[in-house]
């Protein structure tokens, strides 16, 4: 990110990438997921993106590329979806797959429930070796009447050095909040 993203919305320095003990926690909640559940905010002025979010294709149920996002109110924006995955790069074998844990990064509001966001992840081989990263930015629409949000973003796959390896992904998905039901 920009010094700009700082300046405007500042970050704690601690660690981003946390257990994923969390989205564990938060899948053992996905029955309360659109049924009306209570959301829980740290006040009321807080930005209603903060919070867990169940992130799949437009109006579908969970597939591959399903996953959990998460907003924090210092900023701090993750997300964790499948631990393996088929790869990006166009010159790997198609039944090639990466291996990967929680990306994470920072989100800004850039509107009236408007926001941009981008995380990062480590691929790692079969061994568990670090070979690539992948660096997703996104924008979001907030719904405020559905309580939903829609994301559009780009995943550019790099080499641990940054240089782009050719491999890419758009994509547009919804993310419907995950709550507690009284």
């Amino acid at each position: 990110m920009d010094g700009n993203v700082r300046a405007r919305r500042p970050v704690s320095r601690r660690t981003m990438v946390q257990s994923v003990g969390g989205a564990v926690i938060a899948g053992a909640t996905l029955s309360s997921v659109g049924t009306g559940a209570t959301v829980a905010r740290a006040a009321a002025e807080s930005p209603p993106i903060i919070g867990t979010w169940l992130i799949t294709p437009p109006g579908q149920a969970p597939v591959l590329g399903s996953g959990l996002m998460f907003f924090h109110s210092d900023g701090v924006c993750q997300y964790a979806g499948a631990p393996v995955t088929p790869t990006q790069n166009p010159g790997d074998p198609a039944d090639a797959a990466e291996y990967q844990t929680i990306n994470g990064g920072q989100w800004l509001q850039t509107g009236f429930n408007e926001y941009t966001w981008r995380v990062v992840g480590i691929d790692y081989d079969a061994r568990g070796i670090p070979f690539t990263l992948d660096s997703i930015e996104g924008t979001v629409t907030y719904d405020p009447l559905h309580d939903l949000f829609t994301t559009t973003f780009r995943l550019t796959e790099t080499d641990l050095n940054g240089t782009p390896t050719g491999g890419t992904l758009n994509a547009v998905v919804s993310g419907r909040r995950i709550g507690v039901t009284p």
